[in-house]
């Protein structure tokens, strides 16, 4: 993936830098060192939802982010955190869940989190450790897929479960909250720079991070009296050769018990400012 190959090429020259700096000794009257820090990660994303089943590691895309920290004690800091990722899910692709349904969706997204993270071991006395962390945060989505014939399409503007027909609820909004949990493990390369293996998982608060959440598919002559393109996207099977658009109401579409979240994997490097 050359995001990543970008990155560990960005991370090598960093290291080697620094590596190879000659630290001058701390002075006496030199000011204390801040306890601000700033951080940047690239990695992977993957998503979890409607749209897939098994291995969350299936249908892969990109995932950056940046962060600035306050530290409160030797273990424990306070993040105010930044994400963009980009995801996405297909029926029809590895790991998705029904191939004979043929929905798929992207969407890229963007969060903002504050969080608390603590270091399990003392880093000045050994060589890396295992971290823990979790907050709370607002997230940014907008799911988009694209017809037969290639041409993107927004999904929450139609409606594709009925929204804002009669007996259904409203369009959904495209901003939720999310909890964000991660672990990993920390390696000081020297006072400087701190490298990081993160793992994160999102929990969200929105079914709707790939437009399907709902049991049933709502009356196509419904769909098609308020716009002819919704019900393309409410059913795809007729292009992969499967069945027309349902008729039973309680065929099931999504799971609303279940809401989406998604994980990324990311290096991150972090400055002692």
């Amino acid at each position: 993936m050359k995001i990543l190959k970008f990155t560990f090429i960005i991370l090598g020259i960093l290291l080697t830098i620094n590596t190879n700096a000659q630290e001058s000794p701390r002075n006496l009257n030199d000011a204390p060192p801040s306890k601000f820090r700033i951080s940047a990660g690239a990695g992977t994303a993957n998503y979890y939802g409607d749209l897939k089943k098994g291995s969350f590691f299936t249908q892969t895309s990109f995932s950056f982010s940046a962060a600035l920290s306050y530290t409160l004690t030797k273990k424990l800091a306070a993040k105010l955190d930044v994400g963009i990722q980009r995801l996405q899910g297909s029926d029809s692709k590895k790991g998705g869940a029904h191939p004979g349904r043929n929905l798929s969706f992207k969407s890229n997204v963007l969060d903002f989190a504050i969080s608390g993270e603590y270091t399990i071991l003392n880093l000045d006395n050994f060589p890396l450790s295992p971290y823990v962390s979790a907050g709370i945060g607002v997230m940014l989505f907008n799911p988009y897929a694209k017809d037969a014939s290639g041409n993107k399409q927004s999904l929450p503007e139609l409606g594709t479960e009925g929204q804002g027909l009669t007996g259904y609820p409203g369009i959904y909004s495209t901003a939720a909250l999310e909890f964000p949990l991660g672990i990993g493990v920390k390696y000081p390369i020297n006072e400087k720079l701190t490298l990081a293996l993160d793992f994160n998982y999102r929990i969200t608060r929105t079914d709707y991070l790939d437009d399907v959440s709902r049991i049933g598919y709502p009356d196509k002559a419904s769909l098609d009296a308020r716009n002819p393109v919704t019900a393309k996207f409410t059913w795809r099977s007729d292009e992969v050769g499967g069945g027309a658009y349902p008729k039973s109401s309680t065929l099931p579409r999504g799971n609303p018990d279940n809401n989406d979240g998604f994980f990324t994997t990311q290096l991150k490097i972090t400055v002692n400012l």
